[in-house]
């Protein structure tokens, strides 16, 4: 699990909620509950952070390595 600090109680549930989220129903559902904008935000910072935990650099390697080619 990622762990964000500084999330309102209500960011918390979001992230919750978007975690567990499997079927694209689901992330509906949550837009419409809270708000497509402050679940998009949250959104990103769940995806921020999990990068952000992440020290392999082999996506950015792999990346890096189609430009390197030309």
């Amino acid at each position: 699990m990622i762990e964000i600090k500084g999330l309102t109680a209500r960011q918390k549930i979001i992230a919750d909620l978007l975690w567990e989220a499997q079927e694209t129903d689901e992330l509906v559902g949550i837009m419409l509950a809270f708000g497509k904008e402050e679940v998009v935000v949250v959104k990103e910072m769940l995806v921020a952070a999990m990068f952000d935990q992440d020290e392999s650099i082999d996506i950015a390697s792999n990346y890096l390595r189609k430009f390197q080619s030309c």
